[in-house]
């Protein structure tokens, strides 16, 4: 509103300078009144932005699109949508509305499905607030921040004296270098892996762990870009007429459990338990167990065992990365454009490419029972191993007594692959008849299974016995305490 001589100059801060009418003679005459000049004085603009937000807000749907035209080429295309994704503390605020409207101007409801997702808070479950200093910024989590513009927030905050204390101390134990930088990837992935709750209660350790897993994936695909020779194609036919290995059998059917689960829980939503069972399938089974497995093969001379244990790889990466891609988009086009596809079947962009929706499993040969056997007795020896502190590079000879023939046939089929994950030296396979190897410790597994590890030279005995000692004395204090 402008008033010559008394409003020259509006300023739309200024609650005066404001009136409200349904038209502009209305509000003119409003205006006229209120400062006691001539309607003919008064010069009104109407405010471009007048509706409520919320009352916007639920418009959204359709007045993007070239309502009222409902012939518009974006109406059609794009009106009514399939699914909202929102939080439930706006449910009344905004999905309400754009329903209640939609169905009002266009008679079409706006959507079918509404995702709700859990609220976003601090790590210690409190709502963020800008005067609590407790806000995390997506941005300083993707391309780090300093320590300092971190504490700032908390000075800047409205918390008590003694809070703001506590607070600074509590940052500069859990980022003294401040927050790395995680990438987008890391952060949406993190926020999936909080499906599971009920909210978000979003720790930023979390992120920066998924980003030592984004550097994981990165190292398994420069793994087999390694080994992939000049040239290589993966077999059109798949696995079909290879030499397939327990272990490349093994991966296959984890490979087709993980492809349903995924399928099945993208399905119903489950976010959470989805981004698990991948992260899972690429750091538990992939990495630690099958890329180990690979590697005394790729030493070898077995042409076919070669052959064969590089197209199953190929498979579980590109499954994997399209898997992933919706929930690591960045990375996991950058790792699938470096894959070697079969020429002129692979899509531009994995943006493109077909979601997975099954692999040959290899279930019916018990590929499973036997590769759970054999984890079993690896992670025995591991924990052995570690409870020992034998270093990576000493490789102690082991034994193994079993009675079971089947176990005995995996283990001996597998005998290479079984030292390669325990990083061992010589294996000997021992009967009920046979002696106990001298200088070795025992460790009973089960009715199938003892292990034993030959310390002499490898291990201070002494030394180990006055640990385990001191051990003992410092339990059994905290045992005297507890009583």
């Amino acid at each position: 509103m402008r008033i010559p001589g008394k409003i020259d100059h509006p300023d739309t801060n200024n609650a005066e300078h404001w009136v409200v009418g349904r038209n502009v003679e209305e509000a003119k005459k409003t205006a006229a009144k209120k400062h006691g000049v001539d309607e003919s004085q008064v010069f009104v603009e109407q405010d471009e932005d007048v509706l409520d937000t919320w009352y916007s807000s639920g418009l959204f749907p359709f007045a993007t699109m070239g309502w009222p035209n409902e012939e518009h080429d974006d109406m059609k295309s794009f009106f009514p949508g399939d699914l909202l994704e929102t939080g439930h503390d706006i449910i009344f605020f905004w999905v309400a509305r754009m329903v209640m409207m939609s169905l009002e101007l266009t008679d079409k409801l706006p959507f079918h499905t509404v995702y709700l997702h859990p609220m976003v808070k601090d790590e210690e479950g409190g709502k963020m607030s800008k005067s609590k200093g407790n806000v995390i910024d997506p941005l300083e989590v993707m391309d780090s921040c300093t320590l300092d513009v971190l504490l700032q927030k908390v000075y800047d905050s409205n918390l008590p004296e003694g809070e703001i204390k506590k607070t600074v101390v509590q940052k500069k134990q859990q980022f003294p270098q401040g927050i790395p930088e995680c990438g987008t990837d890391a952060l949406r992935f993190a926020l999936m892996s909080y499906m599971i709750q009920s909210s978000i209660n979003l720790d930023v350790k979390r992120v920066i762990g998924y980003r030592q897993f984004c550097n994981k994936m990165w190292n398994i695909n420069k793994f087999a870009l390694g080994n992939f020779p000049e040239g290589f194609q993966p077999e059109k036919n798949g696995v079909d007429s290879l030499k397939l290995s327990l272990s490349d059998k093994w991966i296959l059917t984890r490979l087709s459990s993980v492809i349903e689960l995924t399928n099945s829980r993208f399905d119903n939503y489950d976010f959470g338990y989805m981004v698990q069972g991948l992260y899972d399938f690429w750091l538990k089974e992939l990495a630690d167990y099958y890329i180990e497995a690979l590697k005394p093969v790729m030493k070898g001379n077995d042409e076919e065992a070669k052959k064969a244990a590089l197209n199953t790889l190929y498979i579980c990466l590109d499954s994997g990365l399209r898997m992933l891609h919706p929930t690591m988009p960045y990375l996991t086009e950058e790792l699938f454009q470096r894959l070697p596809h079969i020429k002129g079947t692979a899509p531009d962009s994995i943006c493109i490419a077909a979601f997975p929706t099954s692999c040959k499993s290899f279930a019916s040969d018990n590929v499973d029972s036997h590769m759970a056997s054999l984890q079993l007795i690896v992670s025995k020896f591991r924990s052995q191993f570690a409870a020992l502190n034998i270093a990576k590079n000493q490789s102690p000879e082991i034994f193994i007594r079993s009675n079971n023939a089947a176990l005995v046939d995996v283990l001996g089929k597998e005998k290479d692959v079984f030292q390669s994950l325990i990083r061992s030296g010589p294996i000997t396979m021992l009967t009920g008849n046979d002696a106990d190897p001298s200088g070795s410790l025992s460790n009973f597994i089960n009715d199938d299974a003892t292990i034993y590890i030959k310390v002499v030279g490898v291990v201070d005995i002494k030394l180990e016995i006055e640990r385990v000692n001191k051990r003992n004395t410092q339990i059994g204090g905290l045992k005297d305490k507890l009583n």
